[in-house]
């Protein structure tokens, strides 16, 4: 038995057979101002236009299908078949297009740079990101 409490945290569902992708082939299923979980549901397809996100890094998985990524020059970056991910750094130009016989069907999570940090320890941030503080 699952316990639900106050919380900012937001379950989700990855897959739902039954739920219709909004935006054409992507549906956000949870987001707050630094990190964004999607799925991506392809027939046919995919991201086929060359491009970058300058302030996000971001890891795919797939779930079904195959897909494979291309690179800058037109390299390929990966083929990805079930339960195998990339994981693209911001700035990083890429494409991607379904590559199997099926759907395909994939996670993305993201995060980018806040403006103003959160948390409420006025301390340096670590090499990682990270703010610190002692556990009570």
């Amino acid at each position: 038995m699952v316990q639900m409490v106050e919380s900012p945290a937001q379950p989700f569902t990855v897959y739902d057979v039954d739920a219709t992708v909004v935006r054409g082939h992507t549906l956000n299923v949870a987001r707050n101002g630094t990190l964004s979980v999607l799925v991506h549901r392809w027939e046919t397809g995919g991201e086929i236009q060359l491009h970058c996100h300058p302030y996000q890094d971001a890891a795919w998985t797939v779930l079904e299908g195959r897909v494979t990524f291309y690179g800058d020059d037109g390299n390929v970056m990966a083929d990805l078949g079930r339960h195998q991910g990339i994981f693209v750094p911001a700035g990083t130009y890429y494409w991607f297009e379904s590559t199997g016989d099926g759907e395909l069907l994939m996670t993305r999570i993201s995060n980018s740079l806040p403006e103003t940090p959160r948390g409420d320890a006025p301390v340096e941030i670590d090499q990682w990101g990270r703010l610190m503080k002692d556990r009570q």
